[in-house]
């Protein structure tokens, strides 16, 4: 159990949403957010974190590419502590963004099985259609 815990406390989990239109949904952001955050293209970088709730970690304002770059980026700023056994790319029915994820990690660092997993109900149900997101232990 010992061995569980210490790899949870490892894990590190991150999705781009791509619209806030979910977060007002579920009564996670204003209407007065909705209208600025969509005006303004901002796309939240959510975190899971160690005690399993979601907090924003950052909102990049533009296109869908620049907050997947922004992801990337994240990973190779922490690339030396990254175990690169696996790393996992999650998303919600969008494989194309998922192949782009991929490839650019691949580029960064030789890791050895980069795995595609389909966004489970928490997530999706938060996030909506079209989150996309980055898992890996840390060392």
């Amino acid at each position: 159990m010992s061995a569980l815990n210490s790899t949870i406390d490892k894990v590190n989990t991150s999705f781009v949403i791509d619209t806030l239109d979910y977060l007002h949904m579920g009564g996670r952001c204003t209407a007065m957010e909705l209208i600025i955050g969509s005006m303004l293209k901002i796309r939240p970088v959510i975190e899971v974190k160690k005690d399993g709730s979601l907090g924003v970690k950052e909102k990049i304002s533009g296109t869908r590419k620049k907050a997947l770059d922004s992801m990337i980026l994240d990973f190779k700023s922490k690339l030396p502590g990254i175990d690169l056994h696996r790393v996992f790319v999650t998303h919600a029915y969008c494989q194309k963004d998922a192949e782009y994820l991929k490839s650019e990690l691949l580029k960064l660092a030789p890791i050895e099985e980069v795995c595609f997993t389909t966004a489970g109900a928490t997530i999706s149900s938060h996030c909506g259609p079209d989150c996309i997101g980055i898992l890996f232990i840390q060392k």
